[in-house]
């Protein structure tokens, strides 16, 4: 990406300026108005000051004050880690860029005669040429992201590894803290690692192969997927109906996806078991399925993922309800899965 833009850029300067903003909008996932800055209404301003931006060796801090979907200003902080590589690196090039600015405070990102980058500059890209002028403002109809991801891509000339993570609430409430913390929906992988979220409230067992098939028709097979589902039928279905299904439903997975590593989240304690007759037989049934179930996932290839912290007699992991985790419950079951993750990636 920086020799391309050395060739289309007017100016050295103007080069490393853009390599910077598109590092922060891609590895950030950020919008463009979270990136340049812009005067709004009410006096106020976004868009990334040097003030929010914090260069460590090994990874940048960016400090979001407000966005389009923060309406309370509480911000954010993302950490964006080097990726190590020669190609495109938020730390390198943000490193780069930094060395050559005009001093003072003001805009992160501004050209060389201090004018801020704006978001039609940006979206435009002025200082390129019009062949790439006519390609990139194809962004009118195209998300940032998903240029800024194709680009990129097209870039380091890596492969893409899909992750799929399928589930009900408990895979839908970490997704939603996942886009609020700093790891985003990428889970903080680099941008070849492409993480799905396929997950419906109230999900149960039955649900899970169809909504699999739909999506191997959408994007093809995965390179992995992890499975959290089935606390919501331990209450419905006996133990040996509900163990049966599993185990059968993922030797159809199997079948489907040979090459995918399967990952089974175990299913998870519940302080309470709504609509069960006798807790502890809930109890009971759930470790059994566990154990059937990893054992059948080893056989098939794939691995466990285990959440030693969440646990019935830790209340502050739980919501009021008993059943969803609360925001440190969320943190622990994502620290589980991405450490299982990155374990399989070898980083």
């Amino acid at each position: 990406m920086r020799n391309r833009l050395r060739v289309v850029c007017w100016s050295g300067y103007e080069a490393r300026l853009f390599s910077a903003a598109f590092s922060i909008a891609f590895f950030g996932a950020l919008r463009v108005g979270e990136l340049v800055l812009e005067e709004r209404s009410d006096g106020h301003s976004r868009g990334l000051l040097l003030r929010d931006v914090q260069l460590a060796p090994a990874e940048l801090r960016i400090s979001v004050r407000n966005s389009k979907t923060d309406q309370r200003g509480r911000g954010a902080v993302i950490r964006l880690p080097a990726t190590g590589d020669a190609g495109p690196c938020p730390v390198k090039d943000v490193r780069k860029y930094l060395a050559v600015r005009p001093s003072g405070d003001g805009p992160l990102l501004k050209h060389e005669n201090g004018l801020p980058l704006t978001r039609r500059q940006f979206a435009q890209n002025k200082g390129f040429g019009p062949l790439e002028v006519g390609c990139l403002s194809r962004l009118r109809s195209l998300t940032l992201l998903v240029f800024l991801r194709c680009f990129a891509l097209f870039t380091l000339g890596l492969a893409a590894v899909r992750i799929w993570l399928v589930g009900h609430s408990i895979v839908h409430w970490a997704g939603v803290a996942a886009r609020q913390s700093g790891m985003g929906p990428g889970l903080g992988f680099p941008p070849h690692v492409q993480v799905s979220w396929l997950s419906r409230r109230g999900m149960c067992w039955a649900e899970f192969l169809p909504r699999i098939r739909r999506q191997l028709l959408l994007e093809g097979p995965p390179a992995a997927i992890v499975v959290q589902l089935g606390e919501n039928d331990l209450v419905s279905m006996d133990c040996l109906s509900l163990r049966t299904a599993i185990l059968s439903d993922l030797e159809t997975l199997r079948a489907w996806v040979p090459t995918a590593k399967i990952f089974w989240s175990k299913l998870l304690h519940r302080r309470i078991w709504r609509g069960s007759r006798c807790p502890v037989a809930t109890e009971r049934a759930r470790k059994r399925i566990n154990v059937a179930v990893a054992r059948k996932i080893f056989e098939l290839g794939g691995d466990v993922i285990s959440h030693p912290m969440i646990r019935f007699q830790a209340i502050s992991l739980f919501r009021d309800d008993g059943v969803h985790l609360s925001a440190s419950g969320n943190e622990a079951w994502l620290g589980a899965v991405v450490a299982k993750l990155r374990a399989w990636l070898g980083w």
